[in-house]
């Protein structure tokens, strides 16, 4: 049961952004926001890493580590460049919406990357998660 409730207070912690992105980010060129977040984001990590695992920590990732580490903070530069993006032009709970199919796109990498299986059962909440985005965002759509 504690993992499923870490998880929630995660997707919490991540609903928590749009909003905040959105009122602090007004007015502010994407990448600097980008940059500014992701050095705090990196000064807390450091502090974190040094307080839970003390100096013994902090090594250097060999090179098959770094190569996803790299693609990690690609990734990501895109990912969140697009995201205040398309926050700027629409709802952000709209957005959100829409990133229910995050749910889908995550268990085809999931299975693609780390093999781990696509069971049957998830059809139908891969339909009630279709049907979802589709009655919450079409009528936008058809503006």
């Amino acid at each position: 049961m504690l993992p499923y409730v870490t998880a929630f207070l995660a997707v919490a912690c991540y609903a928590a952004i749009g909003p905040i992105i959105k009122k602090t980010g007004e007015g502010l060129p994407t990448f600097l926001f980008i940059g500014i977040g992701s050095l705090f984001l990196a000064i807390g990590s450091f502090i974190a890493l040094f307080a839970t695992e003390g100096r013994t920590g902090f090594f250097v990732p060999d090179r098959s580590k770094m190569v996803g580490l790299v693609t990690f903070a690609a990734i990501n530069i895109v990912g969140w460049a697009l995201y205040m993006h398309s926050i700027r032009q629409i709802p952000v709970a709209q957005y959100d919406m829409i990133a229910g199919l995050g749910i889908l796109i995550t268990a085809f990498f999931a299975s693609m990357v780390l093999n781990e299986p696509i069971h049957l059962r998830y059809v139908p909440a891969v339909a009630l998660i279709m049907i979802g985005i589709y009655i919450a965002v079409a009528p936008e759509l058809r503006k």
